[in-house]
């Protein structure tokens, strides 16, 4: 884990794409950047970018998409992490395709070991589920700034599923980008792999370096401890400075796809860049597909 930055710099709340208040507060309130997620209040913050798949009951249809970043998918976090609610603006290409809007309370919480939390909700019509990666603090190894969640809805009537994965947190002001010098960004890595409607629960670790002289990023997601038993790589050429944001594509024998990113937290004094990094990603080989979510710090 790097060194925290020591000096609190502070942003107005109104940044476009970076939070809005959404209570507790007068309009003319900033927050701290430097602050853990969990010490902040009542806050909607905007997921920079999200991932969908879908599948039919049977396990023959497979629908897939990802946003880029800048998309209206959010994630709101309660103060002390009480509750979420999550936005989820899904394509019409899936299967349900209406949009997520649903509000996880202490009584959806079913399981809580202390870095990951599940919610189970529902209505008349689907079974929801958010399971939620919470963000660390400078005693452990994730970062402070930057989380992500997974959520799930099933129909009832059909048993026809989708799932989404948002990467969510405080975006890192684009002046706080450089344009020269290196970071390493390490952390967790997460996603679920569906093979012919049969999913697995993915975890491992992920790499980010990032060399802001040339604009470019190399992505490691290491899941060969899982029955997967694979990492990923993936490159990026279109880091800039001053855009908190990239992309770029994703590999690992076979399987291809892509990667969104953002850059979180603040530039730490002693560092190069902001803290953090998170993102959404997907790969398929045609016949399996993979998507999830990675965060790192340095």
């Amino acid at each position: 884990m790097g060194h925290r930055r020591a000096v609190h710099a502070i942003a107005a709340v109104a940044a476009p794409l970076l939070l809005t208040a959404c209570g507790g507060g007068s309009a003319g309130d900033f927050v701290n950047l430097t602050t853990p997620l969990d010490q902040i209040g009542t806050i909607q913050i905007y997921t920079p970018a999200a991932v969908y798949f879908s599948r039919d009951q049977a396990g023959t249809t497979f629908r897939t998409a990802q946003s880029a970043s800048g998309g209206n998918n959010r994630v709101t976090v309660f103060s002390n992490y009480s509750g979420f609610r999550v936005e989820a603006e899904t394509p019409g290409t899936l299967i349900a395709s209406s949009a997520i809007d649903r509000t996880f309370l202490a009584g959806d919480l079913v399981a809580d070991d202390g870095t990951r939390r599940t919610y189970t909700d529902a209505n008349a019509a689907f079974d929801f589920e958010w399971i939620v990666r919470l963000p660390g603090r400078d005693v452990d190894a994730l970062p402070e700034h930057v989380a992500f969640g997974r959520w799930s809805r099933v129909e009832r009537s059909t048993g026809s599923r989708d799932r989404g994965y948002l990467a969510f947190g405080l975006l890192a002001p684009a002046i706080d980008v450089p344009g020269a010098g290196t970071a390493t960004y390490t952390g967790v890595a997460e996603g679920l792999l569906d093979v012919a409607g049969v999913e697995t629960d993915l975890t491992g670790t992920s790499t980010v370096d990032v060399d802001f002289g040339l604009g470019t990023a190399a992505l490691t997601l290491d899941f060969s401890a899982t029955p997967w038993a694979r990492a990923l790589t993936g490159a990026s050429t279109n880091v800039a400075a001053r855009n908190n944001a990239f992309s770029g594509t994703l590999a690992s024998g076979t399987y291809t796809g892509t990667f969104n990113a953002n850059f979180y937290g603040r530039a730490d004094p002693a560092q190069t860049g902001p803290e953090e990094v998170g993102g959404v990603w997907s790969v398929t080989d045609g016949n399996a597909f993979a998507q999830g979510a990675f965060i790192a710090e340095q």
